[in-house]
């Protein structure tokens, strides 16, 4: 697996708080590992200085077999130029391994065209093959979040005998050849939300469902999996989905605004056939 390094150059002042880009920095570290399956390490050079420059990318582009660079918040113009400059130098030296991507001037940007390129560079996991072909956003590949491990959700998938669901129209983009024999998938759209304990409960319609959700674990009711992937229309709805994963069983979720059906049914069929792939389903 070949080591891959971003490196964010930053304008100290233009458009934003000086403390906007280490958080990015940090989100961006696990969406990258996740994509690239192995490690990458994210540098912020929060200076135009030349030097300073220069010296980061010479000592990151050293360590690792890839280095992409971004200028954010850098205008055309002499501070690109400078940045062009170096990068054209350590490119004579180090055939190959640093590239220098279109300057991005905001945020919501950066994090889609980074997303964007490692997608190009590095091949996604067998269980986010699919998803990204399905739907062409790589966006979506980078909200998935899982506070346990692959093969904890398949075994829930095989050992579980009851599906409940907020939305039927999952059953549009599941491969029902890949659903264990028994399985019942059942519509729950009540306010309520109720389920049988260890159950699969899967929330892709409305976000407010996680709530009730949550107050059934609270008081004993547990399911053997949570996917809780409903498209957000406010921060409330994404603090939800963020809550959720916090849980001691197994919870898949979207942690932005992106969600729906699709992705719930394309998700389950991913993860099923990723696993069978490597017979550990």
């Amino acid at each position: 697996m070949a080591r891959l390094g971003i490196v964010l150059i930053a304008h100290p002042c233009r458009g934003r708080e000086n403390d906007d880009i280490e958080p990015l920095a940090s989100e961006l570290r696990d969406v990258i590992c996740s994509l690239c399956g192995g490690e990458c390490q994210i540098e912020v050079i929060d200076s135009l200085d030349k030097e300073a420059i220069k010296r980061t990318l010479e000592n990151i582009t050293d360590k690792l077999d890839r280095v992409i660079v971004i200028p954010l918040l850098v205008r055309k113009g002499s501070h690109f130029k400078d940045i062009e400059s170096i990068i054209r130098e350590l490119s004579e030296k180090m055939t190959g391994k640093i590239v220098l991507a279109p300057s991005l001037l905001d945020l919501e940007t950066v994090r889609a065209a980074i997303v964007s390129a490692i997608v190009q560079i590095c091949e996604p996991s067998g269980k986010y093959r699919r998803i990204l072909e399905e739907t062409g956003d790589p966006m979506i590949i980078a909200e998935i979040r899982s506070n346990t491990d692959s093969r904890d959700v398949a075994r829930a998938m095989r050992e579980s005998k009851i599906m409940i669901t907020d939305d039927i129209r999952i059953l549009t983009f599941i491969d029902i050849g890949k659903i264990f024999p028994g399985m019942k998938i059942m519509l729950e759209d009540r306010e309520s939300f109720s389920y049988p304990p260890n159950s699969i409960v899967i929330i892709c319609r409305r976000a407010p469902a996680i709530r009730q959700v949550l107050k059934n674990v609270e008081t004993g009711l547990k399911p053997s999996l949570i996917i809780a992937v409903p498209p957000a229309l406010s921060g409330e709805d994404i603090k939800l989905k963020r809550e959720i994963l916090r849980l001691d069983i197994p919870v898949i979720a979207t942690v932005g605004s992106r969600g729906g059906p699709h992705v719930a049914g394309l998700l389950i069929s991913s993860i099923l056939g990723d696993n069978h792939e490597r017979g550990q389903a």
